[in-house]
Formats: C-alpha cells, structure tokens, sequence
C-alpha cells in the first residue's frame, strides 16, 4: 500500500529534477503517473498516521506548475502569435478576479480562494504547454505512459472484481473524508453513493478516487491510444502493447459503469470512424447499437442493468432524475442571476452540503459562480478547439497530427460527461486535457510561422 505514496512523492522529485534542468516534460511525468493516484496517496498517508503531510501533497502539483510556468517563461526568445482559444483562456484566468476581488456573493474569502483555482490553474497549465519548447515533449513516450498506468489500474480493478470489494474500503477512504471534509460515509457499502448504481451494482475505481474521474480517465486513455496508432494515410496499426491497452479500456469502462463516460467512450470511437471515413468501423457500430437495442428491449424486465439504461433514458432513475432536478434549479438560478451568484456558491467548495446548485455539470457550475458569459465563452472555447484541430487534422507532422487527433477524441469523448460530471474537479483529466490542448495549439503555430516564413523568403 505504501507503493502509491511512494509513487507520489518519487514523481514529484523527478519532475522537479527535470524542471530545474529546464526540461519541461517533468510537468507530464507527474501528470500521468502521479495525479491518478492524488487522493489515494493522501489517503493511504492518512491510514499510516501521517495526516499531517496530506497539506503538503497536496501543494505538490501548484508548485510544480507555477515552476513549470517560471521555466517556460525564461525560455521565450520571440513573440508567439496567438489564437482565439488563447484570448478565451486569458478571459478564464482574469475574468474570475473580479469575483474574488469585489464583495460578490455571500461565501467567504477562502472559499472563493479555492474557486478561483478551479477558474485559473487550467488557464495556466494551458500555457505551460502552449508556451514550452514542442522539442521538449516526447509525445510517444506520454501517450505510452498512459497506456502503462491504464494498465496499472486494470489490474487493481481485476482485483477488485475477482473479489467483489472496492479498493477504497481497504485504504481508509471514509475515514480519510470525515478528517478532512468532514463527510461521513453513505451509500450500501459505506464510501459514498457515486460507488453504486441505483440497482445496486457496484461502481469500481481502481486507484483513483470514484468512478466518474476513473472512466473519464479511460476516455483519455482511448482518445491517445487511437492517435498513437493511428499512422501516416490513417491507417489503423496497433502494436501489441496497444493492443492490450484498448482491450484493459473497455474492461475499465464497463466496470466503471459511468453511463456518461460509456456513452462518450463509443462516442469519439464512432466520431473516430468518421474523421478517417472508416466505413468498416461504423458499420459495425451501427449494427452493435441495433444489437444493444434488442437485448435491452427483451430483458427490460428481467435484466437490472438493462433496467437502469432505460430508467436512465426515460429520467426514472434517481440519479438521472437528480440531475435533472438540479440542473433545472441551476438554469433558473442563472436565469435570477445572470451576472452570476459569485465565486464558491456551487462547485468543489459545496459538494457534500446541501448548498451546491446545479448538480454536476460543468457549464452550470460555471454559469452560477460567474454568469452567462463565461458558459458562452466556454462553449465557443471547447467548439473553436475542436473545429481548429479538424482543419489542421492533415498536416504531414506525424508529432501534430497525433496530438491533434488525441486532444479532438478527448473533447468529444468528454461533451457527455461534461453535462453529467463537474469535471475540473478531476484533477488528472483537468491537467492533462489543459496541458495537450495548449501543446496542440503550441504545434499549429509553430507550423504556421514556418509557412509564414518559407512564404516571405519566396517573396523576397
């Protein structure tokens, strides 16, 4: 069990190695093999008497990308030219100051402190990769990385199936709640209810801390899986490694049991075939879904699971009815409060109470806190990103193309569980997703000044 703080601080070291010799790729290290496993270290180091350093770990990633920031700052030698989506994570990083600044809303300075971070910690680790030298980052070896934690996950959720027994009853996951955020335990099997379905199956985790963040991690894991093997003249080539990792993907997902995550994991599968006009591909999703179809239909009353797809799609089913509920009370709190309730009325800082408006969706968290703007600018955000990275989707950069094609899949393997999940309070998907996004643009622009460049040399 010691193995996962172990992991932790070790990754943190490293990176920190790394970023003192200006090499920008000890940020992703920890991303991908520390942050998945961010609240188990904390809990494990809880279980062994050391609460005292939980504060500590928890810094570790706000100074490493604060270092990281520093780092890439000093090595700017010209004037990037900037994209829209630069100007929109400016707008998110500065915006949210005045609600922080101002007396707006009725939470306290340290609540809105913590807000805040949720608005600007994405804006900066956007940056981080927009702004670093793209010779810096091996993109192979961190989308193996992930492949290989992905791994590491599926053989604790094997674990954990086999058995029948949530990892998180093992480390001190309740307990670890009610010494920090003062929430005891709930649900059947006595961790918190986002562990079970409404029929009463369990929702396993692996080592992340419930399994909303561990399917949306499974919809990363796809997303760079398939820009990885997907080579020149979209060819589909997977190695062996990869291979595996695709078949431990779905096996995550489906124990998972994320309808949002599940939807948007054949999602971007079916967008993917799309892209790269794979008739093959979304032949047999469209004879999957009729087949899918008819078995729920048929078991409809016998199977439980069957069940809870339908309860779902018909709104019957407590937890979806709950969303329902919550986002209706959220729209029309945004509707009273255009302008915004102010930093920390919803969001990371009320879940758990009975203060949190909105549920878990993401623009209806963004749009309580800070108005109608921001889930504008949030939308044309997301939408730019996307449509930016289909029209760049062809360049002859096999780098590009692969992180291009990655950041796409994930978007739109995210646009569910975007609506159903607070998802920066995901603290792995958050960096990550932040980081590779700035690194995509990062990439298009530095093509673009070369195109500029070889054009003005023509001229001349």
């Amino acid at each position: 069990m010691f193995l996962f703080p172990l992991i932790y601080i070790l990754s943190f070291l490293y990176a920190l190695k790394l970023l003192f010799n200006k090499n920008i790729e000890g940020l992703i290290i920890f991303i991908v093999f520390a942050l998945p496993i961010y609240l188990t270290a904390q809990i494990l180091m809880n279980k062994f008497g050391f609460s005292w350093s939980v504060k500590i770990l928890q810094s570790f990633k706000e100074i490493l990308i604060l270092v990281s920031l520093y780092v890439v700052l000093m090595q700017i030698k010209k004037k990037p030219r900037w994209h829209l989506v630069d100007y929109f994570m400016l707008f998110f990083l500065i915006y949210p100051v005045f609600f922080l600044v101002f007396p707006i809303g009725v939470t306290g300075f340290a609540e809105k402190i913590i807000a805040y971070k949720a608005f600007a910690f994405f804006p900066l680790i956007y940056f981080v990769g927009r702004l670093c030298e793209p010779k810096s980052i091996n993109i192979n070896y961190v989308f193996s990385y992930i492949g290989i934690v992905t791994l590491a996950a599926t053989l604790v959720l094997v674990f954990e199936v086999v058995t029948y027994t949530h990892f998180q009853s093992k480390i001190g996951f309740a307990e670890f709640n009610y010494a920090f955020y003062h929430t005891g335990p709930s649900g059947h099997y006595d961790l918190s209810w986002t562990f079970e379905s409404s029929v009463g199956r369990k929702r396993f985790a692996s080592f992340f801390f419930d399994p909303n963040e561990f399917s949306s991690a499974i919809v990363i894991c796809l997303s760079v899986m398939l820009a990885l093997s997907t080579k020149k003249r979209t060819i589909f080539k997977p190695t062996y490694f990869q291979s595996v990792v695709f078949i431990a993907s779905l096996f995550c997902i489906v124990f998972a049991l994320s309808r949002a995550s599940f939807a948007g994991y054949f999602l971007l599968l079916y967008c993917y075939g799309w892209i790269y006009r794979k008739r093959e591909l979304i032949s047999v999703y469209h004879i999957g879904l009729v087949l899918i179809f008819c078995y729920f239909f048929y078991l409809s009353q016998q199977n439980s699971f069957a069940e809870l797809i339908i309860n779902t799609l018909s709104f019957k089913e407590d937890s979806s009815l709950g969303h329902l509920l919550q986002w209706v009370e959220g729209i029309t709190a945004i509707y009273q409060h255009p302008l915004g309730l102010g930093l920390g009325a919803t969001g990371r800082s009320t879940f758990g109470t009975d203060n949190n408006i909105g549920g878990e969706n993401q623009l209806i968290i963004t749009g309580v806190q800070t108005g109608i703007l921001s889930i504008i600018a949030y939308i044309a955000m997301y939408w730019l990103i996307i449509k930016t990275g289909l029209k760049h989707l062809k360049t002859n950069n096999t780098k590009t193309r692969k992180v291009i094609l990655a950041v796409i899949l994930i978007k739109i393997g995210l646009i569910i569980p975007l609506l159903t999940s607070y998802l920066d309070s995901f603290t792995y998907l958050t960096y990550f997703t932040s980081f590779l996004t700035g690194y995509m643009f990062n990439l298009i622009m530095q093509e673009k000044e070369v195109i500029v460049s070889s054009s003005s040399v023509a001229t001349v």
